[in-house]
Order: C-alpha cells, then structure tokens, then sequence
C-alpha cells in the first residue's frame, strides 16, 4: 500500500535564486547536510555541482554558505567568504566559460531536484514536500491519484487564472497583454523513485484537457513527480504506507533482538534491557525520541552468588535515515564482578595437658609436681574466596544515512564513565566501560587458643599445682583473589 500526499498543491515559483531562499527550501537541504560530507575539492570537481551552480544567480556569498557550503568551497569560480559578494558581470563570465546554454536555461527548482536526487536521494521527499508547502497558485494544476499498482498524474492549465494574473501583473493599462494564454510550456520533467509513461516532454504543452502520465514506483522507494512549465511548476509525491515501532516502558531482552521498521519511537518511559543480547535498532526513515529514553546493559542482581564474573555487555547497532528529538542515553558497560565470600575461622587450639600433683618421698620430697600445660593456639584463618572477573564493555555502532535533523548524532549520548560500586570512585573510559572488578574475599579469623590445662589441689605434704594458660589467638587467613579487569567496547559513528 502506498500513501498519496494530497496536500501538496501546484504553484509557481521564480527563476532565480536572488529571490527569497526559503522559496526554493535551501534551509531543508542545510539541515540534511546536503554538502556536509563532501569537501570543497570533491565538489570543485563534481560535474552535477557545476550544473546546478549553471541554474543559480547567487550575489553574496553568505547565500550559499546558509545552505551549508564550507567558506573555502569554489562557486562561479571564487572561494566562499563571510564577506564575499559576486559582481552580475563576474557571474554571467564564469557562466559563459562553463556551462552550456541548456544548463543556464534550466529552472533551478529543477537543477536542484537532480542535484538532490543525485547527492543525497534520501532528502528529496522532504525538500519536495517543502517546496509544495510554501507556494500555490492556480494556473497549473496537478494531481495523482491511484489506480491499481499505477499511479496516475495528471496537469491542467487554467487559462482564465493566466489571464487573471496577467492583468493583475500590468503596470499601466498600456501595458496589459489581450492575448488569450491557453497553455503552459513545459520546462522540465523530473521523476524520482519511479517511471513513468509517457515522460511529458520539455517543449510540448499542457493544456486545458489533462496531460496524463502513469507512474509506477520503485521498490521501497517514495515517488516524486516535478514538472515545472513557464506558468508555474507542481509537485506530487505518493509514499510508501509507514511501519512504526513505538519502544515504552521497560524491557529485558530474552536473546538477540532485532527492531526494524520505517520509523522507530522511543518514549519517555522506554528502557531497553540487553541482558549481554546483542540488540539491532534500524529505522528506514526516522528514529523519534521523546524524554529521556536508556538502553542499560544490565540490571543489579541482589541475589548473586559470591566470587561470579560479571557477564560481557553485547553490541548495539543503530541505523537510521534520519533522527529527531531528544536525547537517547546508551550504558552499554560490562557486569560488575562479584565479592569473594569470606574465608571460615580457624579451629579453636587444643587444650592444654592436665597438671600433676606429685607424691611425697620422704628425703626426697614431692616428686613429680606439673602445672596444667599451656592451651595450643589457634588455627590460621582460611583464605577468602576469588573475587568474580569484569565483563567488558560492548561495542556501540550508529550510522545516520541523512543528517536531515539538526544535531543528529548527538542525540545517541554513550557513557563513557561509570561508577565502581565497590570504591565509590567514577572512572573514564575510552570506549563503553567494564564491569569492575571484584575484590576477594577476606581471610577468615584465626582460630580461638585452645584453654590451659587444668590445675591439681594438692594434699599434705605437696601442695597443689596451677591450670594452664590459654593457647594465642590463630593467625588471620589470607585475602582471596581479585578478579581480573575486563575490556572497554569501542563506539563506531559511521
């Protein structure tokens, strides 16, 4: 199915670029960065450039350099200034060294249509649909209309409307033309996206009985139909029915997912969860964002087991035709690792030997009187567990086929910084971050020394022996493992 734009009406439009610039829709052409991607020597060098410069009659310099020409870019031959101007004489002489008497004869509405089509295709339903917004008039009247998989365009000419302007255009009643004007002349005959059959013919007429023509589109495409006569030109156009994603609320991807349509809504409230998935966002015409839209690579899990190594964010690939709207926020950054458990306590120290009394033996006295003996020390801590490894970040990928919207890559804002959840110190990257870290578990305490042996109440004649002391405190165990960094994911803006 395709969609017939009926607003666009027929009007006229002046030869010359010294009238006002928004007649001919420079600004559009500005904004979708017609030139942007070109340099002043590949334009210098561009036949369909020489062409279209044959068809203008600019007389600053400021002119051209509004619709998004570099200063150093050569136009009639003269390098762009701030503050340049071009004599009529300078102009009309580069001109009569360049071009031919065909392209200084062609309408610039319709030089420019073939510049557009040629340079940057994806910018001409826009700038045409500009063009039949601003001007209307009603000598010549078009139209287009669906029959089938055909779409037929037809042209009028309104003769009492000609000579109604005709009268309306004289100075002075002497000046006043009788003549009866019953046709328009065609000037020229532009189709872009499609054919059609018959081409109406520069030269031939458009009369009060309809001019027909039967267009067919080209697969996938808008079709544009221009013609342009010495009463006035019109515009057509017949788009392709729009597909549309609308992205709200939150969403956790479950595998590799793919958005694609004409045109793609971020709402608000949109929050993309990828999960480590990887994530294809491609819009054929537009990408719309609203609010404060995000795509996080992950969530924070509070149910993790000790010492896992953070998952690796996957790639995010944005394309688009064009962009407008807010911002679009992108944390494409790796999973944190997790702590290391703590090493278990040491075992409490062996008890110390019991003490002995000791037996009287006369001259000798008591022999064999021993304290309780002193408790073992504890055992040494255990050694922490491994802290878990950092996922790396992934890789982030936007192409803009048109910059047709002011700031267009500008609106995709990828964090390069983040915060370490285990120092609370933000960090830079350069690329999409890692996950950071995980310190190791600590040691686990040492063990309680074990408890003196017991003392012996003595009986006359040897008296009674003390308990032992108590075993030392185990030694700490040691720290487990950090784990190990991971990588940065590059950011590619094509």
């Amino acid at each position: 199915m395709r969609k017939i734009i009926t607003v666009l009406l027929a009007f006229g439009l002046p030869a010359a670029v010294n009238a006002a610039q928004s007649a001919h829709c420079f600004d559009v052409l500005e904004k979708g960065g017609l030139f942007a991607e070109q340099t002043a020597r590949e334009l210098s060098q561009s036949d369909k450039f020489l062409n279209w410069q044959c068809a203008t009659s600019f007389r600053k310099h400021r002119q051209a350099i509004n619709i998004g020409l570099s200063p150093d870019t050569p136009v009639y031959g003269t390098p762009l200034s701030e503050s340049g101007r071009w004599k009529k004489s300078e102009v009309m002489a580069w001109k009569d060294q360049n071009c031919s008497m065909k392209a200084r004869k062609t309408d610039i509405d319709a030089a420019t249509f073939r510049f557009v089509k040629s340079k940057a295709p994806a910018l001409l339903t826009s700038w045409a649909s500009c063009m039949a917004d601003r001007s209307a008039t009603a000598e010549l009247s078009c139209a287009i209309a669906q029959e089938g998989n055909l779409s037929i365009f037809s042209a009028t000419f309104n003769p009492a409307a000609a000579a109604a302007k005709t009268a309306d255009d004289a100075d002075t009643p002497e000046s006043e033309n009788d003549t009866a004007i019953n046709a328009a002349t065609i000037n020229s005959w532009q189709v872009a996206g499609g054919s059609c059959f018959p081409p109406l013919q520069p030269g031939s007429e458009i009369g009060t009985t309809a001019s027909r023509a039967s267009c067919a589109a080209d697969t996938n495409a808008d079709l544009t139909v221009m013609l342009a006569t010495d009463r006035g030109s019109c515009w057509q156009m017949v788009e392709q029915e729009t597909s549309k994603i609308v992205i709200d609320g939150k969403t956790a991807l479950q595998g590799k997912t793919t958005y694609e349509a004409d045109v793609i809504e971020f709402s608000a409230t949109a929050e993309l969860i990828t999960n480590g998935y990887d994530l294809i966002i491609s819009a054929k015409k537009l990408i719309k964002i609203e609010g404060l839209p995000k795509i996080t690579a992950f969530e924070t899990r509070a149910d993790r087991p000790a010492g896992e190594d953070g998952r690796s964010a996957g790639p995010i690939v944005i394309n688009a035709a064009a962009v407008e709207g807010s911002k679009l926020l992108i944390f494409n950054h790796g999973e944190d690792g997790s702590a290391g458990t703590q090493g278990a306590d040491g075992r409490k120290g062996v008890r110390g030997s019991p003490g002995r009394a000791g037996s009287d033996r006369g001259m000798k006295g008591c022999v064999g009187r021993k304290n309780g003996g002193k408790g073992r020390a504890g055992r040494m801590g255990q050694k922490g567990g491994a802290g878990g490894d950092a996922g790396s970040g992934g890789s982030v990928t936007i192409e803009l086929k048109s910059k047709q919207f002011s700031g267009g890559y500008d609106r995709f804002v990828v964090s390069q910084s983040r915060l370490n959840p285990f120092t609370n110190a933000e960090y830079r990257c350069e690329g999409t971050c890692s996950g950071a870290a995980a310190p190791g578990g600590t040691g686990g305490a040492g063990g309680e020394g074990g408890r003196g042996g017991s003392g012996v109440r003595g009986s006359w004649p040897c008296g009674g022996v003390s308990p032992g002391t108590k075993g030392k405190q185990g030694k700490t165990g040691q720290p487990g493992r950090n784990g190990k960094e991971g990588e940065a994911g590059s950011i590619l803006i094509l």
